[in-house]
C-alpha cells in the first residue's frame, strides 16, 4: 500500500475532522462546520417551504391572467404590467400661457399644449377633457388690472366657477387652486374667464392649467 504524505498540519487535521465530527444542526452565519443533511432538509422545509408547489408568471403569461395565491410573477412580468395597465390610466396634459391680457369679458385663449397622452385640447380658450376616469385640475397664474375697474378672475369647470377672485385697480396676485373631477363617460371642460367691470385690461403672466387623470 502506498504511502501519501498529508500537506496539513496534524492541527489542521484535527480541526477538519471536529467540522464533520461537531455538524451544525442548522446553517449558521459565520460558522466553519458542516450541516447535518437532516438540518438541510430542514432548513429547506422551514425556508423554502412557502414556495412549494408555486408556478412562476412569465412577461408572456402576464399577471392579469394569474390572479392566484400560488404563482409568482417575473421582474419582467411585474414591469409589463405596470406598463400597459397602471400607467395607462395616468397622463398629463399641460396647457400654458407665458403672458398676455384681456380688454373685456372673455377666456384666456392661445395656450400651449403638452398632451402625449391626448387626453384634452382647447379651442378659443375652452379646454375640453374627453375620457371616463377621475382626474385632478390644477391652476396657476399671477394677474393684474390696469386702467379704471375691475377684473374678476374664474377658474372654470364645465362653465362654472370653482374659484373667483376679484381685482380692483393695479391688484397683483399669484392665484393658485385645485379641483378633483370625476367622469364617468362623455367630457368636460376647463378655462380661465376674465369678466370686465369698468373700463380696465386684466394682464396675465405664467398661467398655466394641468389636467391630470389619476385613475
Amino acid at each position: 500500500m502506498a504511502n501519501y504524505p498529508l500537506a496539513n498540519t496534524a492541527s489542521q487535521i484535527n480541526l477538519a475532522l471536529q467540522a464533520v465530527v461537531g455538524a451544525d444542526a442548522e446553517p449558521t452565519n459565520g460558522s466553519d462546520d458542516m450541516v447535518t443533511s437532516n438540518g438541510v432538509f430542514d432548513y429547506i422545509e422551514t425556508q423554502l417551504g412557502p414556495f412549494k408547489t408555486k408556478t412562476v408568471t412569465t412577461e408572456s403569461t402576464g399577471i392579469a391572467a394569474t390572479d392566484n395565491e400560488t404563482s409568482i410573477p417575473t421582474s419582467a412580468a411585474v414591469k409589463d404590467f405596470v406598463d400597459t395597465t397602471v400607467a395607462a390610466t395616468t397622463a398629463v396634459a399641460s396647457f400654458t400661457k407665458a403672458s398676455g391680457n384681456i380688454t373685456a369679458t372673455g377666456l384666456i385663449t392661445g395656450y400651449t399644449e403638452v398632451d402625449t397622452s391626448t387626453i384634452a385640447a382647447e379651442s378659443s380658450g375652452t379646454i375640453t377633457v374627453t375620457g371616463a376616469g377621475t382626474y385632478l385640475i390644477n391652476f396657476n397664474g399671477l394677474f393684474s388690472e390696469s386702467g379704471t375697474g375691475s377684473f374678476d378672475v374664474k377658474y372654470r369647470v364645465d362653465g362654472s366657477a370653482v374659484m373667483t377672485r376679484d381685482f380692483g385697480f393695479t391688484n397683483q396676485e399669484i392665484i393658485s387652486y385645485s379641483v378633483p373631477k370625476v367622469i364617468s363617460s362623455g367630457t368636460f371642460t376647463v378655462d380661465i374667464q376674465g369678466v370686465e367691470s369698468g373700463s380696465g385690461d386684466l394682464n396675465f403672466t405664467d398661467v398655466r392649467v394641468d389636467i391630470i387623470k389619476i385613475a
